[in-house]
């Protein structure tokens, strides 16, 4: 089981403040609350990505997310999967967002005080095309192959103006 573990795709997240072509924020306002969100597969082999599901909460604190992550894509299959080599690189199309777009003015205000936070949490799902080299596509209507998924969970720090990790158990993890 190591040695195939060793061998797999994993999914991890990678979250980068977001910069224009000339490496400046894109929002003189946003204060840097803007982000570029992609995975990288830092497995040994290629991944299909299956779905994604992202969600930016405004809450009082992480405590109020649900104990177990709600996910709305369980039988959900992206129209257009697609393959990532080892170390090759996924975006959605909608990677990039600015904090402040996301929220009404009041909540905006709220979460640069601290009163509350912004969350971002979500989850990726995968599986490794080694085991079944066909596309889920290609499958069609038989049996899902096991999937994986990198699963995360995010507040914005107005003071280090940085996401960190955060979450209730299940809300991080990596199957």
């Amino acid at each position: 089981r190591a040695i195939i573990n060793s061998e797999r795709p994993w999914m991890l997240i990678n979250i980068e403040p977001f910069r224009d072509a000339r490496g400046r924020p894109p929002l003189p306002d946003s204060a840097g609350a803007a982000f570029s969100v992609s995975f990288v597969n830092h497995g040994r082999t290629p991944a299909e990505i299956v779905s994604f599901e992202q969600h930016l909460d405004c809450r009082k604190s992480t405590d109020d997310l649900p104990d177990v992550p709600k996910y709305e894509d369980e039988n959900r299959v992206l129209l257009h999967t697609r393959v990532i080599a080892k170390d090759g690189r996924w975006q959605d199309p909608e990677h990039f967002f600015a904090l402040q777009d996301n929220f009404l003015a009041d909540q905006w205000q709220n979460i640069k005080d601290s009163k509350q936070r912004a969350i971002y949490w979500g989850r990726l799902r995968y599986r490794d095309l080694i085991k079944q080299p066909r596309t889920i596509h290609e499958i069609g209507g038989g049996r899902i192959p096991e999937m994986h998924e990198t699963c995360f969970c995010y507040f914005w720090s107005p003071a280090l103006n940085d996401l960190l990790i955060t979450g209730p158990l299940g809300y991080n993890k990596h199957t």
